[in-house]
């Protein structure tokens, strides 16, 4: 008895020292200025006309979302019935149709057949199941507190529903479809290494591009947030069903997921995938069930993120390593199972590398053709940093006080749930005889952080595999260590403290309401919100102007996706066009009749993302070639204008080409005293 009360005392003093640095953490302090903002327009003035017209595009977005939605429903109904002779539910349907339907996108992408029409051809045929009444319709109500658990990640909602402006989306996770549908069909950008990762995600992207716009994407991303929710109170809701609820809206209030469930990113589908096949896994643990259709489940949906991002791997690795650990006598069968079907729906990405690179796993196994040594070491050189300053058995303690309070990089948008934390206090006053399940939850929690901090460069959205397993892990021990009232306050101050912050965070973020609410028309928010610090697109604009009717070329900013008619934009990865014409071309001469094939006219120049693009793409230049370049920039170049802004780490430059040689009017300004590329 006296044990007893020594292991609640503990429990309970560690509670209060997780939600004491979480609520005094520095970056975790708003002003009621940022939480007023997340409701109150900051920017412009009402506008009927405005408004009347975001929304009929809104509205355009969500019916393209919703074909979409019906079309992955379809093919989850029917890859249900074929691979486990089952009609899923509603949720279940969603999550086993990304595979198919990603994979079929993918596959007439590769056969020259990525246009509108073909979508709008397959969008019925996988939907077609669904009016065969191949799903199967809830025989009982949800579990109580289902909607509650799924509410707050509502929150996110109003900037999901606005145009996209995050930098990730704009340069791979929207630009490539983008680049799809125009070229219609896969195709793969010089040296562009993110073209080469799993895109299950960007295939979805397509036709929602196809019909529907930014939002529609970013919709299809959000979804998912509510989803991992539901998933994560339905696995507690037979073992810990006075704190599913709690432990689920946790998960879906976290800040960190919040903000990234509204980008059209890639992180909340592993999220939601990561969850379902958790889940899987706990239902075929549980003693006196026949397991054998839940395996082949969890293969499914951990093959199903192996094609969402190459960190799939991750998870799975980490559940079947757990599974081998916890499980060892009769694990070998279930884990072949579970590898064999991911592996199934992971190989047809690996085609897609063969075909186009030679190599199934570019560029991080057998090696990385086309690509010089060098940059692929500075491409992966801020994980080798990391992983120096953190060694695996040392940085794993250290940074959970630094996730706890102030995060790796931002305090406030990688703010996580103070909940999943208490999980260390509740694992160490557990009584030493755990349930299969629990003790493969935390094995697999351990191994999945071990690897995070081991390689993951301290990019905390790359956890989020691990944060359903914590949630859930966090129910089933809270719910066996103390009474459930403590936990319930514990975990309800804790859910209470993120809300401020998820609101901050999407303030800062999106600023949503000034779109919703008619007070400013989307270019007018793209042209504001759009790093860097709202200067990119109106100095994409302005270019494209210079150009007239011929077509820019953009060095050291890749993020033309507003405007891609009228651009041509570098990717990071590979030696600026510029260089290549002057390595390959005799005289500046052929360097401007090759620009003039392509119809260039004009030239914007982004000067410090051209110091990284050159840094990242190990572009050099020989004496002769070098030459050729400055007398290029000496005869053809005329500078039009410079927008500089020190103090935002933001330059951009404009020239126009003349069609003959003349003498190069350098900027009036001290910033540039030699061509792009050679500061």
């Amino acid at each position: 008895m006296a044990r007893r009360a020594v292991r609640d005392c503990a429990l309970l003093a560690w509670t209060a020292l997780v939600l004491a640095v979480y609520l005094g953490a520095p970056g975790h302090r708003v002003s009621l200025h940022d939480l007023a903002g997340y409701f109150v327009p900051r920017h412009g003035a009402f506008s009927a006309g405005i408004l009347l017209e975001g929304w009929l595009a809104r509205g355009r977005a969500l019916l393209a979302f919703a074909a979409v939605d019906l079309a992955v429903l379809g093919a989850g109904a029917a890859a249900a019935g074929w691979a486990l002779n089952r009609r899923p539910g509603f949720v279940g349907g969603w999550l086993l149709g990304l595979a198919p339907a990603t994979l079929t996108l993918l596959g007439i992408g590769l056969a020259g057949l990525f246009r509108p029409p073909v979508f709008a051809l397959l969008v019925p045929v996988l939907a077609a199941p669904l009016l065969l009444r191949r799903l199967r319709p809830a025989r009982s109500r949800p579990a109580s507190g289902a909607g509650w658990a799924m509410a707050p990640a509502l929150l996110a909602l109003p900037a999901a529903l606005c145009p996209e402006t995050v930098f990730d989306p704009l340069r791979y996770h929207l630009a490539l479809p983008d680049l799809y549908l125009r070229a219609g069909r896969v195709v793969m950008p010089d040296r562009f290494l993110f073209a080469a990762y799993p895109q299950g995600a960007e295939m979805l992207y397509a036709p929602a591009l196809a019909f529907g716009s930014t939002v529609s994407a970013r919709l299809l991303h959000w979804q998912a947030l509510p989803i991992a929710a539901l998933i994560v109170h339905g696995a507690l809701a037979g073992s810990a069903p006075g704190l599913a609820t709690l432990a689920a809206a946790s998960l879906a209030a976290a800040p960190l997921l919040a903000r990234h469930a509204a980008t059209a990113g890639v992180d909340m589908f592993r999220l939601m995938l990561d969850a379902a096949a958790c889940a899987a896994i706990l239902r075929a643990l549980t003693p006196g069930r026949r397991p054998g259709r839940d395996w082949t489940e969890a293969g499914w949906l951990f093959g199903t993120g192996c094609g969402i991002k190459y960190l799939g791997a991750y998870s799975l690795g980490g559940a079947v390593a757990a599974l081998g650990l916890v499980v060892p006598r009769v694990a070998g069968r279930h884990v072949v199972r579970i590898l064999g079907v991911a592996a199934a729906l992971a190989v047809p990405w690996g085609i897609k590398n063969l075909l186009f690179m030679g190599n199934p796993l570019y560029p991080y196994a057998f090696g990385h053709p086309g690509l010089e040594g060098e940059t692929y070491r500075l491409h992966l050189a801020w994980a080798l940093d990391w992983r120096r300053d953190h060694p695996l058995w040392r940085g794993w303690a250290d940074l959970v006080p630094v996730l706890l309070g102030r995060g790796t990089y931002d305090p406030l948008h990688e703010a996580l749930a103070p909940a999943w934390f208490l999980v260390i206090g509740l694992a160490a006053v557990r009584p030493p005889r755990w349930p299969l399940a629990d003790r493969w939850l935390a094995a697999t929690c351990v191994l999945l952080w071990l690897g995070w901090v081991h390689g993951a460069g301290g990019i905390v959205r790359y956890l989020a595999p691990l944060y359903p397993a914590l949630a859930i892990l966090g129910g089933r021990l809270a719910n066996a260590a103390v009474p459930a009232g403590p936990m319930r306050w514990a975990l309800a101050l804790g859910l209470a403290a993120q809300i401020p912050l998820t609101l901050a965070s999407q303030y800062l973020h999106a600023g949503a309401p000034t779109v919703l609410l008619g007070c400013e028309s989307e270019r007018a928010y793209l042209h504001r919100a759009i790093p860097p610090n709202g200067r990119y697109l109106p100095a994409m604009v302005r270019a494209a102007e210079t150009a007239g009717t011929g077509r820019l070329l953009v060095l050291g900013d890749p993020k033309a996706f507003y405007t891609p008619g009228r651009c041509v934009t570098e990717f990071e990865f590979a030696p600026p066009l510029l260089f290549r014409l002057a390595a390959d071309c005799p005289s500046p001469a052929r360097m401007r009749l090759a620009l003039r094939q392509r119809n260039i006219t004009a030239v914007l120049y982004r000067v410090e993302g051209m110091i990284s693009v050159m840094r990242l793409s190990g572009a050099r230049l020989n004496e002769p070639a070098r030459d050729r370049y400055r007398a290029f920039w000496r005869s053809y170049a005329v500078w039009d204008w410079t927008d500089e802004h020190p103090a935002e780490n933001c330059w951009y430059q404009a020239y126009h080409l003349r069609p003959a040689p003349g003498r190069w009017l350098r900027p009036r300004t001290e910033l540039t005293v030699t061509p792009p590329g050679l500061e």
